[in-house]
C-alpha cells in the first residue's frame, strides 16, 4: 500500500528519495516501510526488523530524527544481526548534523548520508557503498572517513506522480 499503518500519507522526504531512485533505475524495487512513533509509545514494533528485511533487501536506508534515535538503534542492530550481508545507510537531519556521532552510536550502520540524499542514494544503488560525495563511511578497521560534500539538487521527480505519496484529498 501507499499509506502507513495509520492510513496517513508517507512523508515527503521518503517519497522524494524513492522517486529519484526509480527515475534513474526503474528496474530496482524500492520499498518504503514507515514506523510512526508517538509520545505515548515511543517504541517500534517488536517485529520491525523482520518487516524491514521482508523481501531480502540488499540495502536498507533509515531516516533518523533526534527523537527516534533511541527507538531505531535496537532495530538497526537486529537487522544487521539477522542479515549480516545487508548494507545499512542512515540519513536524515540527525545524521546530517552529526554523522560521526550517529555512526559511533550505531555500529551496525555502514554509512551516513550527509545532506540531500537523493543523488547519493541513487549512486549507492548503482555502484554500492564507496568513494562518492555525500557519505561518511565506516572503514574495515573501524575508522570513519568523509567522502566530501555534494552540491544541492536542482530537481527531483514528483513523489506524487510516481505513486510513492498519496495525500488525503481533503487537504489543500
Amino acid at each position: 500500500g501507499r499509506l502507513d499503518r495509520a492510513g496517513r500519507p508517507r512523508g515527503l522526504a521518503l517519497g522524494c528519495l524513492a522517486s529519484y531512485v526509480k527515475a534513474r533505475r526503474p528496474d530496482v524495487e524500492v520499498v518504503i516501510r514507515e514506523f510512526p512513533l508517538s509520545l505515548s509509545d515511543p517504541r517500534l514494533p517488536e517485529q520491525a526488523a523482520e518487516e524491514i528485511l521482508d523481501g531480502d533487501p540488499d540495502l536498507v536506508g533509515v531516516s533518523l530524527f533526534c527523537w527516534d534515535l533511541d527507538a531505531f538503534e535496537p532495530v538497526i542492530r537486529r537487522v544487521k544481526r539477522l542479515s549480516p550481508r545487508v548494507r545499512i545507510g542512515a540519513g536524515g537531519p540527525s545524521v546530517t548534523f552529526a554523522p560521526r556521532e550517529v555512526l559511533g552510536r550505531m555500529p551496525a550502520v555502514d554509512a551516513a548520508v550527509v545532506g540531500e540524499g537523493e543523488e547519493t542514494l541513487a549512486q549507492v544503488v548503482e555502484q554500492g557503498l564507496g568513494e562518492m560525495p555525500g557519505l561518511v563511511l565506516r572503514d574495515p578497521g573501524g575508522g570513519l572517513r568523509e567522502t566530501g560534500s555534494r552540491p544541492p539538487l536542482s530537481s527531483i521527480p514528483s513523489p506524487y506522480l510516481g505513486g510513492f505519496i498519496d495525500p488525503p484529498k481533503s487537504n489543500l
